[in-house]
């Protein structure tokens, strides 16, 4: 199987390849080359989705589609680049897999493109566009949907993916604070509440679907709900120090839970990494470096 990788340079996209490689042939699409690691089987492409041909650049010869890209890019500075990656070539790589005759395609969506809600989400719960992020994400998805009797597609809403190595999301930087022995605010007791899933358990679902038939969403998130607390507290525990608190009341903030019922029907929940071992893992990962 011969594999294109867009967003391969990013946290979840090198696990992805570091894994990936070994079984299949993979070309990686990246803006810079140089963040990548290659091999034999590992063949990397340079460019920018945000090119309207960028297409030009891909090979004919591709079975299987895993667009991880995004834009990371803020609202309204740079919109168009927002739009160009998340939504733009989404549709330009869909056009470019049925000119081709790619089998299957996987895509990476976000939690984000429900309706605000405290309760877990199905994957049938209501789509709304809350920000322009969120209407990108679910654009994509929309699009994607019409091209469901051209080849197999796969529809994968995140819920905190997390893991060693990851910065700048909101696990690390909760061990931060806890590390730094800063103010964590909770907000109504500890909102949002998560189900966020480990990397490695991310990456073993992206293989299974590799192969998976018609068309599919799923909420891939991980088998235990915690409070902004929780994970302050069990960062602690790694690094023996007592996270501090404040409590705030703030009616915008809700939970983002998934429903991950459906996506246990690939994978067994008691595989998955209970959250205990994972965050503690990534904290003892972090305390690493800094030390």
């Amino acid at each position: 199987m011969r594999i294109l990788i867009t967003g391969a340079t990013g946290y979840i996209g090198r696990s992805l390849v570091s894994t990936l490689r070994i079984k299949y042939d993979l070309v990686c699409f990246v803006r810079s080359a140089k963040k990548l690691d290659v091999s034999d089987k590992v063949q990397v492409i340079q460019g920018d989705l945000t090119d309207l041909n960028f297409r030009k650049l891909l090979p004919k010869d591709i079975d299987t589609i895993i667009h991880l890209a995004q834009a990371n890019a803020s609202f309204p500075d740079r919109a168009n680049e927002l739009f160009s990656v998340n939504t733009t070539a989404t549709q330009r790589l869909a056009d470019y897999a049925y000119e081709t005759g790619v089998s299957h395609f996987i895509h990476f969506s976000s939690g984000n493109v429900y309706s605000k809600s405290v309760s877990p989400l199905l994957e049938t719960s209501p789509r709304k566009s809350i920000d322009f992020y969120s209407l990108t994400k679910n654009t994509s998805e929309d699009l994607l949907r019409c091209y469901e009797d051209v080849f197999n597609i796969s529809i994968f809403r995140l819920f905190g993916p997390y893991g060693p190595g990851q910065n700048n999301r909101i696990i690390p930087k909760i061990i931060n604070l806890v590390r730094e022995r800063k103010t964590i605010t909770l907000y109504n007791d500890g909102q949002p509440r998560i189900n966020p899933i480990y990397i490695d358990d991310l990456i073993r679902i992206i293989d299974i679907c590799l192969s998976l038939k018609g068309y599919n969403v799923f909420n891939v998130g991980g088998p235990k709900v915690l409070s902004i607390k929780d994970i302050a507290e069990i960062a602690g525990a790694v690094l023996k120090k007592e996270p501090n608190f404040k409590l705030e009341y703030n009616p915008e903030r809700w939970n983002l839970i998934a429903d991950i019922t459906k996506l246990c029907s690939l994978i067994d929940r008691e595989g998955l990494m209970d959250p205990f071992e994972g965050i503690s893992k990534t904290t003892e990962e972090i305390q690493r470096k800094t030390l």
